[in-house]
């Protein structure tokens, strides 16, 4: 019976990043790379995890644990190369391993499909070694596979020891690798560091257990195994994740106004019959359901979007739900925590922070409602101010069904306004009002007939 474990190399610099910040936390589709290195391997179900690390460890595996609770680290100090990397794991793996896949964890567009398959071939050939291979456009800086007369696999020769004719060759190696347990044990320390580099290779293994056995490969798209090694590399990625995603929503009936502009993360969901305009960011958790229309510009993360709500220009909308047949927007700020209600309506410029807005509530204008439950049926003029914080605590705001609250309004909170009451235009609601009630701060207007501004006046002499 057979038993993976993976051992997943992360403890690279990332010097070609040209940043302080390791390759492996930059976000691919919302998820750091080296997260979505650990997602293939939780889908393939593969139950000992051993992460390599070495620059920005700690945040590093907590990216991989966020994903696999159980991941190990092994911190490999100074990297002497991948042959290094992987000696330094191997004493930790369980006893009950009987195989190991060695990747690299820089690889976020690598699919589960692709690596189940070069398990099953390793465990149907009894290999002693397997590995991922593609064809390159530009080999250049990758190891190349090199193959005898039969087509079978001799050895992979790093870019730094190719001879010119070597270098013509454009099948490359992945880096991507199965091993039987027991043999790397017997040969990973046979390799060695007498190369350009001073490192220890992993593709040296290759070569040592072509004498042996063959070893088989399999041939995968270029863009599947890619590394991100510099800030191209990153953009790249994401755009081909990105393109997938886009493709998958289209066929199932969502309608893209233009599709190379919206920003989608991976964990996006979209019923057919939706359109998402042009220059849309969605984020995180977010699902738009049926028919449901996303306003060019808006973003929106770990929103939810009822069927055929519509999201109005450049709204963002920020752990909120916003019910069927609602309208948000343009220019709308749904903070987290609120709820938009089935057929109401938010409108340009509302702000809204742990906002319960029930059926058919209309706040159209110019308006902050944080902390607050509106009953159905409400209309919340323009202007309105929740006033919600006293400058230490936060305070709750309670309106109840049918309430009208007339323009320019506050309402100090905690306050509680029944069904029915309304509001007169420029009131401060300084305390409860009961069901049906009318409150107004009653004003005086004063009138000056015949009335000059100072600055029309005519000056005095001296």
């Amino acid at each position: 019976m057979y038993r993976f474990a993976s051992i997943v190399l992360a403890a690279g610099k990332s010097t070609r990043m040209k940043s302080p910040r390791s390759k492996l936390l930059y976000e691919v589709g919302g998820i750091p790379i080296v997260a979505r290195v650990a997602r293939v391997l939780r889908e393939l179900e593969i139950e000992a995890n051993m992460f390599v690390v070495s620059y920005q460890k700690d945040e590093i595996i907590e990216a991989a644990r966020s994903v696999l609770p159980l991941a190990e680290a092994v911190d490999q100090g100074e990297p002497l190369g991948t042959g290094h990397a992987v000696q330094c794991a191997l004493p930790g793996l369980p006893d009950w391993v009987t195989d190991v896949v060695v990747l690299a964890g820089d690889v976020p567009l690598l699919r589960a499909d692709s690596l189940r398959r070069l398990m099953d071939m390793h465990t149907r050939a009894g290999a002693l070694a397997s590995f991922l291979t593609f064809v390159a456009a530009d080999p250049h800086g990758y190891g190349r596979v090199l193959r005898d007369g039969a087509g079978e696999v001799e050895y992979i020769m790093e870019q730094t020891e190719c001879t010119p004719d070597q270098m013509k060759v454009a099948e490359c190696n992945s880096g991507i690798y199965v091993f039987c347990r027991k043999w790397l044990n017997e040969a990973i320390p046979l390799l060695r560091s007498d190369n350009k580099k001073g490192e220890f290779f992993l593709t040296d293994l290759i070569m040592l257990a072509v004498d042996k056995v063959r070893v088989p490969t399999i041939t995968v798209p270029e863009s599947e195994v890619m590394g991100v090694n510099t800030q191209m590399d990153l953009a790249r990625a994401k755009h081909l994740a990105q393109k997938a995603r886009v493709r998958r929503f289209m066929e199932e009936g969502v309608c893209f106004v233009q599709p190379d502009t919206v920003e989608l993360h991976d964990d996006v969901e979209i019923a057919g019959g939706a359109v998402i305009e042009g220059q849309v960011s969605l984020r995180g958790a977010t699902v738009i359901e049926s028919c449901a229309v996303i306003g060019h510009g808006s973003v929106l993360e770990n929103a939810r979007i009822g069927e055929k709500a519509r999201i109005l220009p450049y709204t963002v909308i920020e752990d909120s739900v916003v019910r069927s047949a609602a309208r948000v927007g343009p220019y709308s700020h749904l903070r987290p925590g609120s709820d938009v209600g089935e057929n109401a309506h938010v409108g340009n410029f509302v702000e809204l922070k742990k906002a319960t807005l029930a059926a058919g509530v209309k706040a159209n204008h110019l308006s902050y409602l944080g902390d607050v439950t509106i009953g159905e049926g409400s209309n919340i003029g323009a202007g309105t101010i929740t006033c919600n914080y006293d400058g230490k605590n936060k305070f709750h705001t309670t309106l109840g069904a049918g309430v009208f609250v007339g323009s320019d309004s506050q309402l100090i909170a905690p306050v509680t306004v029944g069904d029915g009451a309304y509001v007169g235009t420029g009131t401060t609601v300084l305390g409860d009002v009961p069901a049906g009630a009318l409150v107004i701060n009653p004003k005086t207007q004063e009138l000056r007939e015949n009335w000059t501004p100072p600055y029309n006046r005519e000056r005095k002499p001296d």
